[in-house]
């Protein structure tokens, strides 16, 4: 397994591909996700510093972050089809509204083009 990057102390508190994605050589394309009081559910898109584009879905009470389970870019889904994304969303934990859903479509196809 890759170890993330050196943290910098303030970012100890809150550490993770969620929230500190740049940790990670990562940059958020989109997310689709519903936060409701004493829950997260989501689905996030990443590009990665060598090109790559990695999503997961995640949904978690308060007493987690969002990913938490994420050691590393290894734990997320390689994406090479933006259906993958479509699969992904199918499987929320939540509905996805469809502008939702075709705005991070649409980031995920730019991205792979």
């Amino acid at each position: 397994m890759a170890s993330p990057r050196v943290l910098l102390p303030e970012r100890m508190a809150i550490m993770g591909i969620y929230y500190n994605p740049e940790d990670y050589g990562l940059t958020v394309i989109g997310e689709v996700e519903r936060g409701e009081p004493y829950q997260w559910d989501g689905v996030v898109a990443w590009k990665h510093e060598d090109g790559r584009v990695l999503a997961g879905k995640d949904s978690v009470c308060s007493c987690y972050s969002p990913f938490e389970w994420c050691d590393g870019v290894e734990d997320l889904l390689h994406i090479t089809d933006a259906a993958q994304i479509g699969a992904l969303l199918d499987d929320a934990y939540f509905d996805v509204s469809a502008p939702d859903r075709a705005d991070l479509l649409n980031a995920v196809r730019k991205e792979l083009s």
